[in-house]
């Protein structure tokens, strides 16, 4: 795996979370924290909406899109944010390797595509599948079973 020097877990262990919202109630510090991990153009939406002070109308024009596409793109990055396996992949006790927790916040929060994990990490398109399938039954497998569980196979498991 190629190291980057953003890494993700990184920048999770180190970034405190941003201001809180100019309006309504505040944000969970955990939630700011993963705001913080998105790409820049989503973390600005995500905070001009929690701000309150500017309608989906005023978005698009500030940021060069129709308020319908605006609308579209805070649902998504909603469910995002509050993925359960974003939140398990990013708790500290979380006892996957580092490799599939970063592989795993990049894809299921920033959402970058398989071919992208594969070129920024350095790793076949197939093993990068193979690792999100891993993950995708890890969290199918632990929801509701405490903190997140060690796992012995490392992501070798082929699905």
């Amino acid at each position: 795996m190629n190291t980057q020097p953003n890494h993700i877990l990184e920048r999770a262990r180190q970034r405190p979370p941003r201001g809180e919202p100019a309006a309504g109630g505040k944000a969970a510090p955990a939630l700011r924290q993963r705001i913080g991990l998105l790409r820049r153009e989503d973390q600005i939406l995500v905070e001009l909406a929690m701000s309150g002070t500017a309608s989906r109308r005023r978005m698009g024009e500030l940021l060069g899109l129709q308020p319908g596409t605006v609308t579209r793109r805070l649902q998504r990055l909603a469910a995002r944010l509050h993925d359960p396996i974003v939140i398990r992949l990013l708790d500290p006790r979380c006892g996957l390797s580092p490799e599939q927790r970063q592989i795993g916040a990049e894809h299921f929060l920033t959402g970058l595509t398989v071919a992208e994990l594969a070129a920024k990490h350095g790793l076949s398109r197939e093993r990068v599948r193979v690792i999100l399938g891993f993950l995708r039954e890890w969290h199918r497998g632990t929801r509701g079973a405490g903190p997140p569980a060690a796992n012995p196979s490392n992501g070798d498991a082929h699905h």
